[in-house]
């Protein structure tokens, strides 16, 4: 049984892994996203998103080695 004060956030979960496997429905087809942080937690997986979604993105962040980690990993046709 999940106590009620926490029942928001477990259907907060719920919500957020739903919307991340609806398949590419083209919202951001030509777009381009800037994301600054854009190779920490938050910013890549903004980035991740908005690239599955059809945008590209220029990411910007102050270490260049994780940066192309994460531009590897997104696809350097997607992201930069």
């Amino acid at each position: 049984m999940i106590p009620r004060h926490h029942k928001a956030s477990v259907l907060a979960s719920a919500t957020c892994i739903s919307n991340a496997l609806k398949p590419h429905n083209g919202k951001l087809d030509d777009k381009v996203a800037i994301i600054t942080g854009g190779a920490g937690g938050i910013g890549a997986a903004a980035a991740r998103r908005f690239t599955d979604e059809g945008a590209k993105a220029m990411l910007v962040y102050m270490n260049e080695d994780v940066l192309r980690k994460i531009v590897s990993d997104i696809g350097d046709y997607k992201a930069a």
